[in-house]
């Protein structure tokens, strides 16, 4: 199942729920709700939020993974700071505009 992020500001941002309720629950929203939404006043405390989590994860060691027919190390997940740019960049281009962001399944 996908949730989407819409604004008037910017273009759709999807995730797939698991991603999505890890990303709502770290801004302080119900990850459980069906929809919700971010107002223009609540999206300065969501982007400064989701900014510090992305440099703490950028900060943290990459998990990875030896090949073991090379001797070639390889990253295997993708990492928060990479799934959360687009809903940054949603986040931030909606508070420019002034524009709330809604989300839901």
């Amino acid at each position: 199942m996908l949730v989407t992020f819409k604004s008037r500001a910017s273009s759709d941002v999807a995730y797939f729920k698991e991603i999505a309720t890890d990303l709502l629950a770290l801004l302080g929203k119900d990850p459980t709700a069906s929809q919700g939404i971010f107002t223009v006043e609540q999206l300065d405390s969501a982007i400064l939020t989701l900014k510090e989590a992305m440099n703490v994860d950028k900060s943290a060691p990459a998990v990875t993974q030896k090949n073991d027919d090379e001797e070639k190390e390889e990253v295997k997940d993708v990492r928060l700071y990479q799934r959360a740019f687009p809903l940054l960049t949603l986040f931030e281009r909606s508070r420019t505009a002034k524009q709330p962001v809604i989300w839901g399944m």
